[in-house]
């Protein structure tokens, strides 16, 4: 039976039965409700983020430049700027318009520590030897910078997670930068906002403490630099999990895709850390004290009684033998999931990274830290984990994806999966599987993974040596089978035993970056409907990118839908056979001759678990690949869609030629036909 889908136009609903791209028999193509809409204010933004209520508001989350008479530091960019605080901005029609901004964070106007954003000039050294920013005629007040913001909710319950360099309390250290010719950045803590909506009023409660509508904690001190948060929630508890690393940000080398000080490259004694708070007690409790859940530092040697942070260096304490970074979490019931990647230890023995990962109640998480369970490779370099997780009373409750090669700073890798099975997610669960017996085994505790750990690779998902159709797998496939192809940037959605992974792909990193445009990076997609033990080909979801097109894909998404809403509204029940995928698009070019300019953002939708796609329709102003361009750079897009998959919603930055602003747009499903007659395209 034919799938109708109306869009009223004028009206009037009307549908059609033509077009060119074809779902369960119909044309299918995505329509832009309304004009991009520009929903912060003047200033620039950093990192804007989208959440949906059930009863359908929008909240626009996003750091917003504050011009408050201090200049904070840009790490990637190597420039001073004005601060960022964390605003929302609130829809409660659909995205048709957007409150003001509500400023959930409020440091950037707040100084806890001296900087130096000069880079010309000596430091001054203190009788120690250290650099004394008393004395130093460069210094001057370091406002609270909030780094991007983490979001997630539970029904109406929001909460939003970001690092900032305001940390009153004392403990707060600087890192300072001889590369940079002595730029001091003091370290940053880690904070936590949370807010409640009422469906009622329309408004967020005033139930926090002096009346206010959010409540915002400071987890930690500032005695070790936060980077990298992420957090999670479900009917159980809120979860979060952030880096801490005790000589400070790394400025790193940019030899991936990125500026580097991303927090990927870190000191020894690097720790991943962790706070909890009861959903049931969101409107009155304390979250639990932050620990440490790996074991990377030695006992940490306390401040003087004075507790001067001026004449203590940073880097005298916590000088653990490996260092862990970029974590991720998830939940599955009462369960937590982290996974992250950590240096090896062997001081230039054997480059790279191992991924590990833990799993614990939420309100027990190991006493003291633990040394993770390792699953992938312990030869080769693996990073950038991330992971799907679904119910237990699913087969498949949780797959692994990660990026592992035989290179180091950004070299070749390919794509790489363990999934856990039999309702199970112990490391003796793993499929491939892995050497549980051994899979903690740590420099840091006196063992050597590089020996101990014996166990058959993981899947190679991307690899060109990997079988493609059939089981869909290669597991002796290893990445140095074809050592110049390169994937990155993976994504997935898991629903069931239909699981959808997506990466992007070039067939030669080295001529991608520094020869010519003639092997840009295309998304790709497999589908697994038996819950991961076979997979489809690979499929190229962006063909028309070329290499005579000059463009190459960055940032790609992929979105499920959310739950059915109780009682809710047409289009409120959940068709978990709808899946978003959105990319954007960048200049393909020699590097470092020439800098890539990131160009338009571009989605598709599926009505049929990714058997079949709609046409790529621009969500921007410009549309580079139609032949309509513009002169703004379009790129970070994020995306919510309803529990029916008929409506989306988008939000990205936009750069102009004086400031990068949050954009939004609101995309329907559609039949194509209705696009073609009404001359919308």
């Amino acid at each position: 039976m034919k799938r109708r889908i109306p869009i009223l136009v004028g009206g009037i609903a009307v549908a059609g039965t033509l077009g060119a791209y074809v779902i369960n028999g119909s044309g299918l193509a995505l329509f832009p409700v309304d004009a991009p809409l520009t929903i912060s204010a003047t200033e620039s933004t950093n990192k804007v983020k989208l959440l949906r209520t059930p009863d359908r508001t929008l909240f626009a989350i996003y750091g917003e430049a504050q011009d408050v008479g201090l200049l904070a530091y840009d790490t990637k960019k190597q420039e001073a700027r004005k601060p960022f605080d964390i605003v929302i901005s609130v829809s409660t029609d659909n995205g048709d318009t957007w409150g003001a901004p509500l400023n959930i964070s409020n440091t950037a106007a707040l100084s806890s520590s001296l900087g130096i954003l000069e880079s010309t000039g000596a430091p001054v050294l203190g009788a120690d030897g250290y650099p004394d920013l008393v004395a130093d005629p460069r210094s001057t007040a370091y406002p609270g910078d909030s780094d991007k913001p983490n979001v997630f909710n539970v029904g109406n319950q929001i909460i939003v997670t970001w690092g900032d360099n305001y940390c009153p309390g004392g403990d707060q250290r600087f890192v300072v930068y001889p590369e940079l010719n002595g730029v001091t950045v003091p370290y940053s803590c880690m904070y936590v906002s949370r807010l409640r909506w009422d469906t009622a009023t329309q408004q967020f409660l005033t139930i926090w403490p002096g009346g206010l509508p959010y409540r915002t904690d400071q987890l930690s001190s500032g005695l070790r630099d936060v980077k990298q948060d992420a957090n999670r929630g479900n009917s159980s508890a809120f979860v979060i999990n952030w880096q801490e690393d005790p000589l400070g940000l790394k400025l790193g080398e940019a030899e991936g895709p990125g500026d580097g000080a991303s927090g990927a490259n870190v000191n020894n004694g690097t720790d991943i850390w962790y706070a909890s708070l009861l959903t049931s007690a969101f409107n009155s409790a304390d979250w639990a004290a932050p620990v440490r859940v790996t074991r990377n530092t030695v006992e940490a040697v306390p401040l003087s009684s004075t507790g001067d942070r001026e004449t203590h260096p940073p880097g005298d304490y916590d000088r653990g033998n490996v260092g862990s970074s970029r974590s991720n979490i998830g939940q599955i019931g009462t369960q937590v999931v982290m996974a992250y990647e950590e240096t090896k230890g062997t001081q230039g023995f054997d480059e790279g990274k191992y991924i590990r990962y833990h799993t614990f109640e939420w309100n027990a998480p190991p006493p003291g830290g633990e040394v993770g369970c390792i699953i992938s490779e312990p030869g080769e370099n693996a990073r950038r984990v991330r992971f799907l997780t679904q119910e237990q009373t699913n087969p498949v409750p949780l797959v692994f994806i990660y990026k592992q090669g035989e290179f180091t700073q950004g070299g070749p890798s390919d794509i790489f999966i363990r999934r856990a099975t039999g309702n199970l997610i112990t490391p003796e669960s793993l499929d491939p599987p892995i050497d549980a017996a051994n899979c903690r085994s740590s420099i840091v505790t006196g063992g050597n993974p590089l020996v101990d750990i014996v166990q058959p690779p993981a899947i190679n998902f991307s690899g060109s040596s990997a079988l493609k159709g059939g089981t869909g797998t290669a597991p002796d496939a290893l990445s140095g089978d074809n050592p110049i192809e390169n994937a990155l940037a993976h994504r997935g959605v898991i629903r069931g035993n239909t699981i959808l992974i997506g990466y992007s792909y070039t067939p030669d990193l080295f001529r991608f970056q520094y020869l010519d445009d003639t092997d840009p990076y295309n998304f790709f997609l497999r589908r697994s409907t038996d819950g991961g033990a076979t997979w489809s080909d690979a499929v190229n979801m962006t063909p028309e990118i070329t290499g005579p097109s000059q463009l190459t894909v960055k940032e790609p998404r992929i979105v499920g839908t959310p739950p059915t809403v109780a009682g809710g509204l047409p289009g409120d029940t959940q068709d978990p056979s709808v899946i978003w995928v959105g990319y954007g698009l960048q200049t393909n070019v020699r590097q470092p001759i020439f800098q890539p300019v990131d160009v338009d953002i571009y989605m598709m939708v599926s009505l049929d678990e990714g058997q079949s796609w709609s046409r790529a329709k621009a969500i921007t102003l410009g549309d580079v690949e139609g032949g309509y361009e513009d002169e703004l750079e379009d790129f970070e897009t994020q995306i919510k869609v309803r529990p029916d998959g008929l409506e989306g919603h988008v939000v990205w930055s936009t750069k102009n030629a004086l400031v990068t602003p949050a954009s939004y747009r609101r995309m329907q499903v559609v039949e194509a036909d209705v696009i073609f007659q009404n001359g919308f395209d």
